[in-house]
């Protein structure tokens, strides 16, 4: 399983604009910004360690999950058996 650096941030729009732009060059995984009266909202995360201005500040794990969401990563089905998603567990697929 890949191990993440994550990153729930808020600040000014050009601040916030600024970081996503640098998380980009990394590779990283970003949610889209979310802007709500004049403060910015991300969340980033990147198997490299980022360096987020000291303009930003971390948002709350609720808030940001309710404002940008949240990253799923779907279970590895084949490491699960033969058991088919949406199938009772111990059934094989057909």
């Amino acid at each position: 399983m890949t191990s993440y650096n994550e990153y729930k941030v808020k600040g000014t729009p050009d601040d916030i604009s600024s970081f996503v732009s640098t998380s980009k060059t990394a590779g990283a995984d970003i949610t889209p910004v979310r802007t709500l009266d004049g403060v910015s909202y991300v969340f980033v995360r990147c198997t490299q360690a980022l360096s987020p201005s000291t303009n930003l500040s971390l948002t709350g794990p609720e808030l940001s999950d309710a404002l940008v969401g949240v990253f799923y990563d779907a279970p590895d089905v084949a490491a699960a058996g033969d058991t088919a998603i949406g199938e009772p567990e111990g059934s094989s697929p057909g």
